[in-house]
């Protein structure tokens, strides 16, 4: 599907969906259901994945011509959830089923970042810690196999459920430099 295709499925998917309006664009709207219009262009995205992020982003163009690249859950947190991140530094919106790519607001929730890292660990089961030196051992043997750098620290993150910093780090050798 081509990116005109995937915008004009979104477009006709938000109907009957609440909108808010950026403020200080002339017409760029997040919708409830994660779906960012521009009605200058035309153009409907849920965002894109680049680099190393999990998280999908867009690029918001205000009046003044000055462009900002954010994170579609940070934009449903201002909007919707009310966060202030100059007030709230330490609040963050989190997931409520761990998906990154799922930024409908139902999806959404406003917390700080130690309670979001014990939802992760007792409510979904994500592992944060150390790791054994065993798994150390098979995370180095197995990312020598990957052709693609990137997509190798992606997989090796989801199989032993860690981020991929951590992966990073440990394959080259600035983590567990005591395991060798």
């Amino acid at each position: 599907m081509t990116r005109q295709e995937r915008s004009k499925a979104l477009k006709s998917s938000l109907k009957r969906v609440k909108r808010k309006k950026i403020q200080g664009t002339e017409a760029t709207y997040v919708y409830e259901n994660g779906v960012v219009l521009n009605e200058k262009t035309g153009y409907a995205t849920t965002g894109t994945i680049t680099g190393t992020s999990d998280y999908p982003k867009v690029t918001i163009t205000y009046r003044d011509g000055s462009q900002r690249r954010v994170e579609v859950q940070r934009l449903m947190g201002e909007l919707y959830l009310k966060a202030n991140w100059k007030v709230n530094e330490r609040k963050v919106v989190a997931f409520k089923d761990g998906i990154k790519t799922n930024t409908i607001l139902n999806n959404l929730i406003l917390t700080t970042r130690d309670k979001n890292m014990r939802y992760n660990v007792n409510v979904l089961g994500k592992r944060i810690g150390r790791i054994t030196n065993d798994e150390v051992y098979e995370i180095r043997d197995s990312f020598k196999t990957y052709v693609n750098p990137k997509v190798g620290i992606k997989n090796l993150a989801k199989r032993y459920n860690i981020s991929q910093q951590t992966v990073s780090n440990i394959v080259n050798n600035l983590t567990y430099t005591d395991v060798v």
